[in-house]
């Protein structure tokens, strides 16, 4: 799909979205899956630690 579209995912959350192009077909996800699944984990691990400096943040701010 254009970029632009992916894009609008923005307008469906309130959290972050990350649009990555990937080249292939239709079903590049099972023709490589590797690269597919690095991908995922590369962004939760970077949400993970997004998420986790945030705690941190508020519970300095709330005295905790």
């Amino acid at each position: 799909i254009p970029v632009a579209d992916a894009l609008l995912w923005c307008k469906d959350t309130i959290g972050p979205v990350d649009v990555k192009i990937f080249t292939g077909g239709h079903f590049f996800a099972f023709e490589r899956p590797e690269e597919m699944g690095d991908a995922i984990r590369e962004t939760l691990a970077k949400r993970l630690d997004e998420n986790k400096a945030f705690r941190a943040a508020a519970a300095k701010v709330m005295g905790q």
